[in-house]
């Protein structure tokens, strides 16, 4: 039986995506906007509500809680427990397609709304290299990472308030940070419950919105169809590893007998894109089809299709 997390994705929506619990994805977006001096919400109506039934069969579901405020702004919320050298591109990609999908047909470019994007992540965004370059500027425990645009020259001259991206960094969170706020709390949350250690205390004393978030955990981890998701869920996680360790496996393998770099290139491109098809059958959506294989979204469209 497998041991249910709070950072995993499918208890992370059932947790900030239903209807129902608006005050915890309220305190939690609001969390973010504390810690980065920005204007706080007082509704946040999600715009793709957590379906169990919808969750199981909808291959094109997004993993992201979106989410609209009382003063037009949408909210963008992802769990992440897998890195990769092009997440930030990746951030921005769907940051840009949630703001240019604002606009209809005749629409005017001052009807754009901000959009604001959060991603919870199990792993160091920004790394040291040996030499420790890269983030030398940069405090060992800042978890939190809030980008917008802004003049080289002046940077208190922002361009637009419309663009926002935040990055939370989990495994930045130490017992060593004093003065705990609700952020802290949440991350703290996220990265420390488990069914394993229930019993055990948080690096601070609960808030009330966090034993609400420890309760709705113990009602997941007691629903059979809630567990046996989670597990299918995990099962899939596992496959999707054992896909890209093989692909790679068979990109070298096939490169080395072709004696060439090209051959390596091929091999491993037809290992990809029999993952591909695998995933397909499994029903994993395209965006993250295309993310694990680095295939372009229009291939592996054209693969489910039949066209290739």
């Amino acid at each position: 039986m497998e041991e249910i997390k709070a950072k995993s994705d499918l208890f992370f929506r059932y947790l900030l995506g239903r209807e129902e619990d608006e005050d915890l994805r309220i305190n939690f977006i609001n969390s973010v906007l504390a810690d980065s001096d920005q204007t706080l919400i007082t509704s946040a109506k999600v715009l793709n509500p957590f379906n169990l039934t919808q969750y199981k069969s909808d291959k094109e579901s997004i993993l992201d809680i979106k989410c609209e405020t009382e003063d037009g702004r949408t909210i963008t919320i992802e769990m992440q427990l897998l890195g990769s050298d092009d997440y930030q591109k990746r951030a921005l990609y769907y940051w840009s397609k949630t703001y240019v999908g604002q606009l209809g047909e005749g629409q005017h470019y001052m009807s754009l709304q901000p959009v604001i994007s959060i991603h919870l992540l199990d792993f160091n965004l920004y790394k040291c290299d040996e030499n420790n370059n890269k983030i030398e500027l940069l405090k060992d425990d800042q978890l939190h990472h809030y980008f917008e645009p802004r003049e080289h020259n002046n940077p208190n001259l922002c361009l637009t308030n419309d663009m926002q991206i935040h990055f939370l960094e989990m495994p930045k969170l130490s017992e060593k940070i004093k003065n705990v706020d609700d952020l802290k709390e949440w991350v703290d949350f996220f990265s420390s419950i488990k069914e394993s250690n229930m019993n055990m205390t948080l690096t601070s004393a609960p808030s009330k919105t966090i034993n609400k978030a420890i309760q709705r955990f113990n009602e997941f981890t007691a629903d059979d169809e809630m567990r046996e998701m989670y597990e299918a869920q995990q099962k899939a996680i596992r496959d999707r590893l054992s896909y890209i360790d093989e692909a790679e496996r068979r990109g070298r393998k096939e490169g080395i007998k072709e004696g060439i770099k090209e051959g390596e290139k091929i091999g491993s491109h037809n290992a990809m894109m029999s993952s591909a098809r695998t995933m397909l059958e499994m029903n994993i959506p395209i965006d993250q089809i295309a993310y694990i294989t680095k295939l372009p979204e229009t291939t592996i469209k054209s693969l489910k299709q039949g066209n290739i």
